[in-house]
């Protein structure tokens, strides 16, 4: 792959190329070219050998030459072996940053002297180094009949981004001179026009190809470069959201420009929270749109989505995990399975230390103060380099200290080149925002611009007041002001038709949720932070192991002996006992284990399934540790519970009755556990979902025909076949033969007192294998079916939805 340009020659440019085989840039000199790790440097290097801002390049004079200088970087540079901090760049050299045997590379080659051309060097366009607006493309490619894209070193386009595959994408030419767009099985897609790539696409001419933040346009036959990793433009057009006939959201229109810092304030029911979820794609606004770099976010959510970073109000965080802990595995969540482990590491400590987390990294996030699981909440959405931070109310909660803390930092991380928009309550300092958005009630722009003009144009003496006079206005009156004030045409009419101008790329239609093709990989990761989770809270695990135990050694003192041997005196009376409080006590421990775990962590969930988490993989990995851990306590349960009483001499399947027993006493837990998951998913409130566990064990036992007559009853027989207690039951009842137990003459069994009716004999009770086969089968069914349901309340979870 080499670099083409057709309108300008490189005379005069420097060449800077990463080696061994990334991409050529060029510069003109008309400013110092930066070099380093931070997002901000004109060139970025994300070796972790490089310090932040490592070295610049610039000319000295107007006819000078090029002058490397290192900035005291850390580890050095070096040239040859020699450890080197200012030399001319007189001659093609290879300069080593971090390391002389390691590290990063590259390749620096003067412009030809006397203003002659080396004919190995292709003409380019010239972008004056740091200068290119958002949007606008820094590098051409000439295509040739494959081109492969991505993070490895042998690719022909390389791309330093940890979001990319080593191996991510290819393009082909096709036999009719068209070109075609493959996905090589990428963690994070590989988006056409923004539309995610399955197998293979054909491309027009002038398709936006969209690998991790790097943008290539296919233009007559060459690709054009992109890479977003500074600032970014952002506006809302007319923003309009209505719910119930009542308008949350009133066309809120502004625009801000990269490395702006946004408050927005408002009283009370003026909208903040609807617009937030309006600006991040949560809840897409009914009318209007919201520009990204002049792209629509809407129609490009997916492929736009991790480079918008969103914390919600709510910690986005688990309290028993460290916070290098927490950054980890959400930085093997969000990149590719292929990012090497020294990799991962060292951006999380490269994040943390840009937040001021490195002493803490150790400490639990449960124990952190307000202001620094904040910060960790923030980590997390930096780990991918959004150029664009939103969030929602980061100072509730905290005293004015961490307040204040908060909110220099959001400074800090606006002053790097991010843009960043925040909902606050605060007032004490919004001095360190660039622009104020003060919504009325009614979801109405009541004023938009710099702090210093707040309170003149509201001719208030505080912001206490404004919240007052905000709230004690006629409906409308505010916005109508806005709208025909001098404020106005300039902090959002002039800025908005600027940012119109720029939005020149093409528009991509919406773009449907795909498999993730490494949902195996998100699999492990989940459980494996799912098994931290329970082992870092020892007293809840404690307990969680101690529950069967204390209800197997309960059983045992209190249901005698003896109660399922046949002829005894106890086992007409007691063995239905027996069995159903085996069947009801393994129910509750799965229901009991599972009812709260999705919906505690619904924030989390949230933002993790918007940038792409499983569906499947969340569910699944609940559900293998929680059957694990449902079957080990069912067999203790059922194994202590059945010590003293006896029973047949094998059972309807198996050799030993007992393990026959646990079995269906497991699976009878299982799909309990299952149910839960399904309540879980489909709850809102973690607190209440307990109140639902009773009404679901008063329904199992209802529900599985030891009580009550529930064959032959229409209606609750048919409900009782999605109930899990009846079919463990039936299934214990079948291993022990329960009809000759209790003598009553069902199934062929002899009664001494005659048989029941005949309609209430259940033939699942029957002691065959194939009726305990039927009801083993039955209860991996359900528990089948219910896995299904809570996968499927938990797939629209943190995706975009308009009502």
């Amino acid at each position: 792959m080499e670099a083409l340009g057709t309108a300008t020659s490189s005379v005069n440019m420097l060449t800077l190329q990463i080696l061994p085989a990334g991409s050529e840039r060029y510069f003109d000199g008309s400013r110092p070219v930066t070099i380093g790790r931070d997002s901000a440097a004109d060139v970025v290097v994300l070796d972790t050998a490089t310090s932040r801002q490592h070295a610049v390049l610039r000319r000295e004079g107007a006819e000078g030459g090029w002058v490397f200088e290192d900035r005291g970087s850390s580890n050095g540079t070096f040239l040859d072996g020699q450890r080197v901090t200012r030399l001319p760049v007189d001659r093609p050299m290879i300069l080593a940053l971090g390391a002389d045997n390691g590290g990063c590379r590259i390749r620096l080659v003067p412009p030809a002297p006397h203003g002659e051309t080396d004919p190995h060097t292709p003409t380019v366009p010239v972008f004056a180094a740091g200068g290119s607006a958002p949007g606008q493309f820094t590098g051409t490619y000439r295509t040739s009949s494959r081109v492969r894209i991505g993070r490895a070193l042998d690719n022909d386009i390389v791309v330093d981004d940890l979001l990319v595959s080593r191996h991510h994408a290819e393009l082909r030419s096709a036999h009719d001179g068209a070109f075609e767009l493959v996905d090589l099985g990428s963690h994070n897609g590989t988006y056409a026009d923004g539309r995610r790539v399955t197998g293979r696409v054909k491309l027009r001419d002038g398709a936006l190809v969209s690998v991790g933040h790097t943008m290539l346009r296919l233009q007559h036959g060459t690709l054009e470069e992109f890479v977003d990793v500074g600032e970014a433009s952002f506006c809302a057009l007319g923003l309009t959201v209505t719910a119930n006939r009542r308008v949350l959201l009133d066309e809120v229109s502004f625009a801000l420009e990269g490395g702006q810092f946004l408050a927005v304030l408002g009283p009370t029911g003026a909208g903040k929270s609807t617009l937030l979820k309006a600006l991040t794609g949560a809840r897409p606004a009914d009318r209007g749109s919201v520009l990204y770099n002049g792209r629509d976010v809407y129609a490009s959510y997916a492929e736009l989505r991790n480079r918008i970073g969103y914390v919600p109000q709510d910690d986005i965080l688990h309290p028993e995990l460290t916070v290098k802990a927490a950054l980890d595995y959400a930085a093997r969540l969000r990149f590719p399975p292929d990012v090497p482990s020294a990799e991962r590491s060292a951006r999380v400590v490269e994040v943390m230390t840009e937040l001021g987390l490195e002493h803490r990294a150790d400490v639990r996030v449960g124990k952190l103060s307000g202001g620094q699981r904040k910060r960790t909440s923030v980590a997390i959405e930096l780990l991918t380099r959004p150029s664009l931070l939103i969030l929602d109310e980061p100072t509730s909660g905290l005293d004015p200290g961490y307040e204040k803390s908060v909110m220099e930092l959001l400074r800090d991380l606006a002053g790097s080149g991010r843009t960043v928009l925040t909902v606050t309550h605060s007032i004490q300092s919004l001095d360190l925002c660039d622009r104020i958005l003060f919504l009325a009630p009614g979801g109405q722009t009541a004023y938009f611009g710099p702090p210093s003009r707040t309170l003149d144009y509201f001719r208030q003496p505080g912001y206490p007041e404004v919240f007052q006079h905000l709230d004690r206005s006629v409906p409308g009156e505010a916005k109508n002001a806005f709208v025909a004030s001098d404020v106005r045409r300039e902090y959002v009419a002039e800025p908005l038709a600027a940012q119109r101008d720029r939005a020149n790329l093409a528009a991509a239609h919406p773009d449907a949720p795909r498999r993730n093709p490494h949902v195996w990989r998100q699999l492990s990761t989940l459980m494996r932070r799912y098994l931290a989770l329970i082992s870092a809270d020892k007293r809840n695990t404690l307990m969680l192991f101690a529950q069967a135990p204390v209800l197997g050694l309960l059983m045992l003192a209190a249901f005698g002996k003896d109660n399922l041997v046949a002829g005894t005196a106890g086992a007409a009376g007691n063995s239905t006992t027996v069995l159903l409080a085996l069947t009801l006590a393994a129910s509750y421990l799965g229901a009991a284990n599972s009812i709260r775990e999705i919906v505690k962590e619904r924030p989390i969930l949230t933002r993790e399934r918007s940038v792409g988490q499983s569906a499947f993989a969340y569910v699944l990995s609940k559900a293998l540790i929680l059957g694990v851990i449902t079957i080990v306590e069912s067999f203790v349960l059922t194994y202590l519970a059945l010590l003293r009483q006896g029973g047949p001499k094998h059972g309807a399947v198996f050799l030993d009755y007992r393990l026959e027993i646990a079995i269906a006493v497991s699976l009878a837990g299982l799909s309990a556990m299952a149910l839960g998951l399904l309540v879980s998913a489909l709850s809102s409130n973690a607190d209440k979902v307990m109140t639902i566990l009773p009404v679901i064990l008063f329904a199992q036992f209802v529900l599985s025909g030891s009580a009550f007559p529930v064959r032959g009853t229409a209606g609750l027989d048919q409900i009782s076949y999605l109930s899990s207690a009846r079919w463990g039951y039936s299934a214990a009842a079948s291993t022990v033969n329960l009809d000759k137990l209790l003598g009553d003459g069902c199934n062929h069994q002899a009664s001494p007192q005659g048989a029941v009716m005949l309609s209430q004999c259940d033939p699942a009770h029957a002691p065959t294998k194939a009726a305990w086969a039927q009801d083993v089968a039955l209860l991996g069914g359900l528990t089948v079916l219910e896995l299904a349901g809570a996968g499927l309340a938990v797939r629209p979870i943190g995706r975009p939805r308009r009502r």
